[in-house]
């Protein structure tokens, strides 16, 4: 497999999970939904990242940023554990 066509599945894979995080967050409610926003945007950059760069280094933070890091402060914050 040439780089290029490296890059350009890696683009379709982060499209296609964008597309999954956006689903769940017009489907779900609460932390879910919260969850699909940033996954979505993330996802997305790290597609459109891919698109623009020579390696996977930065569309793959892009979309682990968008959707784990992001998400997981947001959610500490606004969405406190009951106890």
């Amino acid at each position: 497999m040439t780089a290029h066509r490296a890059q350009m599945a890696l683009a379709g894979w982060l499209a296609a999970f964008a597309g999954y995080a956006a689903v769940v967050t017009v489907v779900a409610q609460g932390p879910e939904s919260a969850w699909g926003a940033w996954a979505a945007g993330g996802y997305g950059l790290g597609a459109l990242a891919a698109l623009h760069s020579r390696g996977p280094v930065v569309p793959v933070l892009a979309g682990l940023s968008g959707a784990v890091i992001a998400p997981m402060i947001w959610l500490a914050i606004r969405w406190p554990a009951s106890g």
